[in-house]
């Protein structure tokens, strides 16, 4: 073996392709089981975080960095701020349901002034801890509505990006069709 130091063994992978990892492909919830889950969850923080994932597609980063500066109920828009975009700012239109819960949410938290987070931890107004609160009030509601999320879907992923975009794709809101 010419050209190889004494001692040191060439590298048996050397050439060998490496295998592909399937790419993950996310699980939208059609739009009866989001109106079921829905039903399932009861007034309240966990409800709204719910609405917020699947009519607007927010990343989980950006949920819990959402400020109520952020939000515009009089014109029913959504700014995300230092989001993955090109221009690292994007604007959501809010449907009426969901500028409606948002106002409730608001109404009842104790934490409501613009420079607070919209979803914070309701006893300190710290970040909200989605494996603490949301995790287990999703589970909750799946058993009251009787959904069953399909195995290794990804909650936060899942409903949020997939599922808004699936679903409002469906609903022909981009101009296309599914």
């Amino acid at each position: 073996m010419a050209g190889v130091a004494k001692g040191i063994r060439p590298n048996p992978t050397e050439g060998v392709s490496h295998p592909r990892l399937p790419k993950w492909k996310g699980q939208a919830l059609k739009p009866e089981h989001v109106q079921g889950l829905l039903r399932g969850f009861p007034e309240g923080q966990d409800r709204t975080v719910f609405l917020t994932l699947v009519l607007t597609g927010i990343r989980r980063s950006e949920l819990q960095q959402l400020r109520w500066a952020d939000v515009d109920l009089i014109e029913n828009r959504l700014r995300v701020v230092d989001s993955k975009t090109r221009s690292r700012e994007r604007s959501i239109a809010l449907t009426p349901m969901l500028a409606e819960e948002l106002w409730q949410h608001r109404r009842r938290t104790r934490y409501g002034s613009d420079q607070e987070r919209v979803f914070c931890a309701p006893k300190s107004g710290n970040v909200y801890c989605v494996e603490q609160r949301w995790w287990p009030a999703l589970r909750k509601a799946c058993k009251a509505s009787g959904v069953v999320l399909p195995p290794g879907m990804r909650p936060m992923h899942d409903l949020g990006r997939v599922t808004s975009i699936t679903n409002g794709v469906r609903a022909n809101e981009h101009g296309s069709k599914l």
